[in-house]
């Protein structure tokens, strides 16, 4: 592995009608939703963000942390890790031998555990909030976690170089969420959840499932300095990671309908 460190400076008449009452009363529904309150709260999720390929430019994704002055970007190719301090920005690369697509190295290993390890406490906070009916807050976090599902699917299809790395499923389309903490999508996503106390039971189950699977994963294969680099150990993470995020988006369990 190649590594390369340098400093910057610097920073019908009733058919219409009937039609048209639905539309009316859908749209008072998307009304009362998008007034339900959100509670903010400190959100230990690591941030992602995917940039597709186009013209000169390959794709890859850029991770942040907690530390707004660190930062990784991950190509097929290579790692970059930026750091910026005393006024300087400090970029380490580390570029990957040729051949080894589908496998995780050190570094991709290190930082997908690093990013897992948010997941997890994120997962912890939201399973104790569906418990505790603490809705406000799952509202508010709604949009963080649905583009980290976006985020993390293109980080690991990304630095293993294959799109089955995940599950294409585990990647919420566009429609399915927005950004902003204060979409009405997150309001009737919660709001199916709330007409099933077995749905809330079951995706509360998955969460310390999922939470469980993060954290055997992490001993086997990402934070092991003796894993079989050969071997991938995701197998098991990736079942229960694609079974949550079917239940979170309200989507139809595996192999067929509910």
């Amino acid at each position: 592995m190649a590594i390369l460190k340098s400093v910057h400076r610097g920073r019908g008449g009733d058919t219409v009608l009937v039609r048209n009452i639905i539309f009316v009363i859908f749209g008072l529904v998307n009304i009362i939703y998008a007034v339900e309150p959100r509670k903010p709260f400190t959100i230990p999720l690591a941030v992602l963000a995917y940039s597709p390929a186009q013209d000169t430019m390959t794709e890859k994704v850029c991770v942040w942390f907690d530390k707004a002055n660190e930062s990784w970007e991950v190509t097929a190719k290579e790692q970059r890790h930026i750091l910026a301090k005393d006024m300087q920005t400090e970029e380490e690369i580390y570029r990957k031998p040729p051949g080894r697509d589908f496998r995780l190295n050190s570094i991709d290993a290190q930082l997908i555990n690093r990013v897992c390890k948010t997941l997890a406490k994120t997962l912890d906070i939201f399973e104790n909030d569906l418990k505790n009916n603490h809705w406000d807050k799952c509202l508010f976090l709604d949009s963080y976690l649905s583009s980290f599902f976006r985020g993390f699917y293109h980080l690991l299809t990304v630095a293993k170089n294959s799109p089955r790395a995940l599950p294409e499923i585990t990647c919420p389309p566009d429609s399915l969420y927005d950004r902003s903490p204060e979409s009405p999508k997150s309001d009737v996503r919660i709001a199916q959840w709330r007409a099933s106390g077995d749905h809330v039971t079951k995706l509360r189950i998955a969460a310390r499932e999922l939470i469980f699977q993060i954290k055997e994963w992490q001993k086997k294969e990402l934070d092991n300095p003796n894993r079989d680099t050969g071997n991938d150990q995701s197998g098991n993470f990736a079942a229960a990671y694609e079974f949550f995020i079917r239940l979170y988006f309200n989507l139809p369990p595996k192999g067929g309908d509910r």
